[in-house]
């Protein structure tokens, strides 16, 4: 994987209920590990309490990063709805097929016409 031209796959998950737990992040490195997978996104919908997220971005700190495109990406992160719908996005390159236009240019980054 070290030295990837382009991110190949990046796993999702999105959980949308109150109880998320560390055992959705420990699902996810299992994913990572045992699947053909370089990255790993988990997407929540409430906050979590700060001890819990502490927690959470510790567990996948521990599974470490990858390099693409000569570039180094934590392997798993995390986003809340709140965070997206403010702009936020994954650190990451570009996916497979979309080297030639920039990552901003998805579906997300297009203001809609009212």
């Amino acid at each position: 994987m070290p030295g990837e031209d382009v991110l190949q796959c990046l796993a999702l998950e999105v959980k949308g209920g109150a109880n998320v737990g560390i055992a959705d992040v420990g699902y996810l490195g299992s994913v990572l590990r045992y699947e053909n997978v370089q990255m790993a996104g988990l997407i929540i919908l409430h906050e979590l309490g700060k001890q819990q997220e502490k927690n959470f971005k510790l567990k996948m700190a521990l599974v470490g990063e990858v390099e693409i495109e000569g570039r180094t990406y934590p392997r798993m992160q995390m986003l809340t709805v709140r965070e997206i719908l403010e702009g936020a996005r994954f650190a990451m390159p570009s996916p497979a097929g979309r080297s030639e236009a920039p990552y901003d240019a998805d579906l997300f980054s297009h203001k809609r016409a009212d």
